[in-house]
């Protein structure tokens, strides 16, 4: 191979690195030095030069639009816009969800799947790693990190790749790089699905990294999502390779000892104690989806937009069960009452149809759709990496590019 041609291969590999840690830390991210209005401009610069790179790369194709591109990407983004005109909003939050959309589907046009979820799990290996290091030397009493500078208006301490709580009521759970423990946890068993679909297998360590990350943000989300994998897992191999079977047994044994330990049992499942429902997380999530879908069948076409629907939120929730109420925790029907059905119910088919990906067997296919459901109980409607990921279901890529792309690739060595 020429050293031109490896040059380019290596440029190539380099701009796949750079959209998948954008996808991963432009939009769910605190630790990052920048405002809310400084954030747009960002991300629009680094959108544009993805764009510039598509456009270079796939110029003979960028007009051809089929049936699914029209009713996943154009349709949704015609009725986002029109919700905002409908509803007479002048927040910037259609254009951004455009801007999110549109580059999402740009880099599953640019990025085969196999080359996204390889780069994204040593990324996230990589990061959990930080955040592992850091996260025990809070526990131990180390105050080094506060010297790091402040961000997310002073509330988090800033690494990059990883955050600490400036409330020290908090530093109790791994942040990661995100605003809560629950966010990050989505990320984490997005990189252990990614594991099942790889047919080549990830080395141990890279697990033992994605799992303690997990374990320590105390997520009962997580914890059951994780568990779900597992059963996933479980079902898809064949129960009497070895390997499988010491995989199940070792979560069955560390899940019990997490089950007794007594902070544990505090943290992660008093949320469902009668002593602690008033203002629990899973009564405020369950809460959620009520106020939200009463808030879409007031307009169930186009939504009631996005400054009408979370203002009615913040009102209900100053005047119930909690009064510090900042954000949702349900991506789904916040979609639905912001912009209406299309785009609430096209990202739904979306989802389904990237569980599918995964295996031909209904029955997992259907464990990993409840997995996604579980995830979608945060607040990433403005997620890059979740307006990007689900496209991967409806891309047709011909064999002889991936074959092509894999072939170039292959000689880079740029494993982390």
């Amino acid at each position: 191979m020429s050293i031109k041609i490896k040059q380019q291969v290596k440029k190539y590999n380099v701009f796949e690195h750079f959209a998948v840690i954008s996808c991963i830390l432009l939009t769910d991210t605190v630790t990052l030095t920048y405002g809310k209005e400084e954030e747009v401009y960002i991300f629009v610069i680094i959108g544009g030069l993805i764009l510039l790179k598509y456009l270079v790369i796939k110029r003979k194709e960028i007009f051809k639009i089929n049936k699914k591109i029209f009713f996943y990407l154009i349709l949704p983004i015609i009725f986002i816009y029109f919700s905002k005109i409908i509803n007479f909003d002048s927040s910037l939050g259609y254009e951004y969800k455009i801007m999110l959309l549109f580059l999402g589907y740009i880099i599953v046009e640019m990025i085969p799947f196999k080359r996204f979820i390889k780069i994204y799990i040593n990324c996230m290996t990589f990061i959990t790693f930080i955040s592992l290091c850091v996260y025990f030397c809070v526990i131990v009493g180390d105050s080094w990190w506060k010297i790091l500078p402040l961000t997310n208006t002073g509330d988090t301490y800033s690494l990059i790749f990883t955050g600490i709580p400036n409330n020290m009521a908090r530093l109790s759970r791994n942040y990661g790089p995100f605003w809560e423990p629950g966010v990050f946890q989505v990320y984490l068993n997005f990189a252990f699905i990614f594991q099942l679909y790889k047919e080549s297998k990830e080395r141990l360590w890279k697990n033992i990294i994605l799992f303690l990350g997990l374990i320590t943000t105390f997520s009962t989300t997580g914890y059951i999502c994780f568990a779900i994998v597992v059963l996933c897992k479980y079902l898809k191999n064949k129960l009497y390779k070895a390997q499988n079977i010491i995989y199940i047994l070792c979560s069955l044994i560390i899940g019990l000892v997490l089950f007794k330990n007594d902070y544990i049992q505090e943290i992660v499942f008093s949320k469902f104690s009668s002593s602690n429902v008033s203002n629990s997380s899973f009564i405020i999530r369950l809460k959620d989806i009520k106020i939200y879908f009463i808030q879409w069948i007031k307009n169930i076409f186009f939504g009631v937009g996005i400054t009408n629907s979370y203002n009615r939120a913040v009102e209900i929730y100053m005047n119930s069960i909690y009064s510090n109420y900042k954000g949702t925790t349900s991506t789904t029907f916040r979609e639905l009452a912001c912009f209406g059905i299309i785009p609430g119910i096209s990202r739904l088919i979306l989802q389904w149809k990237f569980c599918e990906l995964f295996t031909p067997k209904k029955i997992i296919g259907a464990l990993y759709f409840i997995i996604i459901i579980f995830l979608n109980t945060e607040d990433l409607i403005y997620s890059f990496f979740i307006n990007t990921i689900f496209y991967y279901s409806i891309k047709k890529t011909k064999k002889y590019e991936e074959r092509r792309i894999e072939k170039s690739i292959k000689y880079s060595n740029t494993k982390l």
